[in-house]
């Protein structure tokens, strides 16, 4: 498989795009579709409206929970072998959920297992982007993929609609197990990792790049007129198990286990420095009021787009629409979505402000939408008020991950991370229970997007707060911020250098270090 991918030359990365996009398309699209089971679920098990959609945002927000999971495995799995776990994972969650006697077996079947399954996957998909797109064409990668989850949201509405319809909702879960795990299982076969090369390519393409602060170490074969590239740290090269069989092993420097237990012994000095930056990184970033107004902002947001994955199809069955009209209002978000973050992908980042702006500009509009959806009377209302929602929430959630690395990248791109995910787990978790109880306690959904109106309006001052803190408050602020981050990227640059052998010539062969 590898040796058949490689033949595709610079187009590999591109299928393994594919591939990533096919994965979120098949584990999310269900996922985000829950307001359709929504209504099944109250039907059969005659529970509130609280505890149903609770179970939906407990879906939906233990996937943040769990991506941290997917990287934990990483240190012992390979990036395809967690993907096709948690297809398995969530496959059996679907089944299991099938048989369920009461909802609150389904807590432990969709709640845990299909979130296990989408977060560990979505986690592993976008550390492999990285790896085959570490500088030039990031952006575009990873918006290509995670246009996985919108086209899912777009597909998986009148799919689930009609097989409901036509088997119950017990049947679809289980031709959707099946589906998910035959065509995920094949799908993730072409999850291939990139090689070492691959990794440390330069972010232009062409001339030396001192921002990743990264070295390849190419020797020469004897005897050989073709060079063949031999990878000598054998903890970042995903293909090095595979050379150790080869005839290229041969050509490695002598004094191999010497070289080895040195080399173990620096990663373990390494990661005591690396634990002590990144304590030090925590302690700064607690200390940093921005990063509180940043995950408020987000918690906030998150509760309120919630409300589409989870009640909408519960708000148009109370209002009088049909499950039909549901599906088509459903489908035309999903139409939204996709064309929002096709947007965002080529837009976001030349935008003449900073890019959490954009936040507070998405949760405005979100808030006269949820305000115009207590008197939208007609289809027609609703596919307008849906349009202009899956625009804005496709663009809060495609331009969230560069504004967190506008603030605070200087922190390391797993504070980063963390700053989007768990406001959007807490986000998840705690939104349905708000406004499942609002509609338990007046009959109608009309307090909750009120509810929501204010919860937008509050994530929109945490920006304002964000912005003017920026520009005139304290300004020595962020500029200590960029004298400790860009004192922890000297750092390890010297220590980059000086691990780092002297370019040498020999008899046989010529050793290159080559900065990328």
């Amino acid at each position: 498989m590898a040796a058949g991918l490689a033949m595709l030359g610079r187009w590999t990365g591109w299928l393994v795009t594919f591939a990533t996009m096919v994965q979120f398309f098949l584990l999310f699209g269900p996922l985000y579709n829950y307001s359709i089971l929504f209504v099944s679920f109250r039907e059969e098990f005659e529970t509130s409206a609280a505890l149903t959609g609770w179970l939906g945002s407990v879906a939906n927000g233990l996937i943040s929970f769990f991506s941290p999971v997917g990287g934990v495995l990483l240190r012992w799995l390979s990036h395809r072998t967690v993907c096709l776990l948690g297809v398995a994972v969530y496959s059996a969650g679907a089944l299991a959920t099938s048989f369920v006697p009461n909802i609150y077996w389904a807590f432990l079947s969709m709640g845990v297992m299909m979130s296990f399954g989408a977060g560990a996957s979505m986690h592993c998909g976008i550390c492999l982007l990285f790896q085959w797109y570490p500088g030039k064409n990031n952006a575009r990668a990873t918006c290509l993929a995670l246009l996985g989850t919108s086209i899912g949201l777009l597909a998986f509405a009148p799919t689930k609609t009609q097989l409901i319809e036509n088997y119950g909702w017990r049947n679809m879960l289980r031709i959707l197990s099946g589906v998910v795990f035959t065509v995920g299982m094949l799908d993730g076969t072409l999850l291939m990792p990139a090689s070492a090369r691959q990794q440390r390519r330069p972010a232009d393409g062409g001339s030396a790049s001192a921002a990743t602060g990264m070295r390849l170490l190419e020797l020469q074969p004897r005897g050989e007129d073709t060079e063949q590239p031999q990878c000598v740290d054998k903890a970042t090269d995903p293909f090095c198990d595979e050379a150790d069989g080869e005839e290229g092993g041969d050509f490695l420097p002598s004094g191999k286990g010497k070289a080895d237990s040195a080399e173990c012994a620096e990663k373990d000095e390494d990661n005591v420095r690396n634990l002590e930056r990144d304590k030090k990184g925590f302690a700064e970033i607690v200390r940093d009021w921005d990063a509180w107004l940043f995950v408020v902002c987000q918690t906030l947001a998150y509760m309120c787009w919630s409300f589409v994955v989870v009640n909408f199809a519960s708000f148009m069955k109370s209002v009088g629409f049909s499950a039909d009209d549901t599906s088509l209002v459903l489908v035309v978000f999903g139409v939204a979505e996709v064309a929002g973050k096709i947007l965002t992908a080529f837009l976001g980042d030349h935008l003449p402000f900073l890019q959490v702006n954009a936040l507070a500009i998405t949760s405005v509009i979100g808030a006269i939408a949820a305000g115009f959806l207590t008197l939208a009377k007609s289809l027609a209302d609703l596919i307008i008020l849906s349009v202009v929602s899956g625009l804005m929430r496709s663009t809060y959630y495609g331009i969230t991950f560069s504004s967190s690395f506008e603030l605070f990248g200087v922190y390391g791109g797993d504070i980063v991370a963390a700053l989007v995910m768990v406001p959007c787990g807490l986000g998840n978790l705690s939104a349905a229970p708000l406004t499942g109880a609002l509609f338990d306690a007046s009959g109608n959904y009309t307090l909750s997007l009120l509810v929501l109106v204010g919860l937008f309006a509050l994530s929109t001052v945490c920006v304002l707060a964000i912005t003017i803190r920026r520009k005139v408050m304290s300004p020595s602020t962020f500029e200590k911020r960029y004298r400790w981050g860009r004192k922890r990227q000297l750092e390890q640059d010297v220590k980059t250098e000086e691990k780092l052998p002297p370019t040498r010539e020999t008899k046989n062969g010529v050793c290159m270090v080559t900065e990328t």
